[in-house]
């Protein structure tokens, strides 16, 4: 759902110190992703999942949990490691609770972290969601503190 991001992108999948974490030239968002299917329902900081008969009787997929928890815990993981690696910077740090799964419906009240399906987070990251860009400088120190490929350079 990403493809189509420019170089100045970096996707890390599977990596220290978070599973999923995009370096955007205007900081690091934090992902975490859940594929269920159904209606999610996150209202009064909580979050619920209604299943079909068909779903209980013949089989259960991973439960919901709580993803505002995890999201949370993994944004503190990357924290720690900038803060470790890069000290005196303040580097903008946000998360997004991602839900891949096409047949999921969501029905969220207000979050303190977006929710969104994977097909509307390129439009979300290039629009709504922008961060403001920061300097090349440091954009090269965030992407060194976190194993990112090079920022690449600009054609000339």
């Amino acid at each position: 759902s990403l493809k189509g991001l420019d170089r100045k992108y970096a996707l890390m999948l599977f990596a220290q110190p978070t599973n999923y974490m995009l370096i955007e030239p205007g900081g690091v968002t934090v992902f975490v992703v859940r594929n269920q299917e159904g209606k999610i329902t996150y209202k009064d900081g909580k979050w619920k999942r209604k299943e079909s008969l068909l779903r209980f009787w013949f089989g259960r997929d991973e439960p919901l949990g709580d993803p505002t928890a995890d999201i949370t815990e993994e944004l503190r993981k990357v924290n720690r490691a900038l803060t470790e690696k890069l000290p005196t910077l303040k580097i903008p740090l946000r998360g997004i609770i991602v839900f891949s799964n096409p047949k999921a419906v969501l029905d969220v009240e207000p979050s303190p972290i977006a929710v969104l399906r994977a097909e509307d987070l390129k439009d979300y990251l290039r629009g709504a969601g922008k961060l403001k860009e920061l300097p090349n400088s440091l954009q090269r120190k965030v992407r060194e503190a976190l194993g990112a490929p090079e920022l690449p350079r600009p054609e000339t």
